[in-house]
């Protein structure tokens, strides 16, 4: 017991230096595994793996996205490429600090819009050709963390459960689909949420399970709101159902 507290309490030390080093985050990728691992073993650690996790998600939204932003206003491509490619490896990053331990709704929440924005990044591996292999190499481990956690992701998909996983299905629409596209479907349905037919509806458009809006269409039949938040969310959900299948 006293060798897992000196453990936690010495990464803990660490993760709250690295947090103000944003270049040495690559230390995540050795330390954010370790300490989600010892994690099953002391329940304190688990913290510990999700600050690493944070610091790795905020450089990546706040800090590389302002980067990102500054490049596409200059309509500078390599450097656009550049910065998008960095923020995916962030996020790869900030995945493997749940590798293991204990899951609750909200870390799978986490994981499975992590590993929907890595792979909508995958599309920039190509453009970035010193990152290339790195970020291939990361990608590997981020499918095998998906992968070993599957069971426990779905068994954090259950009933009372739903709307919390459906919130994190919309806020992914916001982020990856195209204004025009997002805002008519997404912005009815947060005030539905509390229905407990629309979340399950949402989650199972996630599953694959949602109704065709293009045959309501071709018949002439409106597309409602939650037929336009099935196609919002597959296009990206269908990514993810691609690496947990």
């Amino acid at each position: 017991g006293g060798v897992l507290q000196a453990l936690c309490w010495e990464l803990q030390k660490l993760a709250d230096e690295l947090a103000e080093k944003p270049r040495a985050h690559d230390a995540v990728l050795l330390l954010g595994e370790m300490v989600a691992y010892l994690a099953d073993w002391h329940t304190p650690c688990k913290a510990v793996a999700r600050q690493f996790a944070a610091m790795t998600s905020k450089h990546a939204d706040n800090q590389l996205q302002g980067e990102v932003d500054k490049a596409a206003r200059a309509a500078d491509e390599v450097a656009h490429a550049e910065m998008l490619a960095k923020q995916c490896k962030q996020r790869m990053l900030a995945l493997l600090c749940y590798a293991a331990g204990p899951l609750d709704a909200q870390d799978v929440g986490h994981m499975i819009s992590l590993m929907v924005q890595i792979k909508h990044g995958d599309v920039y591996l190509g453009q970035v050709p010193e990152l290339q292999q790195e970020l291939v190499q990361l990608r590997v481990l981020c499918h095998n963390t998906i992968c070993r956690r599957l069971r426990d992701i779905q068994s954090r998909i259950q009933l009372h459960q739903l709307t919390q996983l459906c919130l994190v299905c919309c806020r992914l629409c916001h982020l990856l689909c195209p204004t025009d596209l997002v805002v008519p479907c997404v912005e009815g349905l947060f005030s539905e949420l509390a229905k407990p037919a629309l979340a399950i509806f949402a989650i199972g458009c996630a599953r694959g399970e949602g109704p065709s809006v293009q045959r309501r269409e071709q018949e002439g039949q409106p597309a409602s709101s939650a037929c336009l938040t099935h196609r919002c969310t597959t296009a990206p959900l269908r990514e993810l159902r691609a690496v947990t299948s």
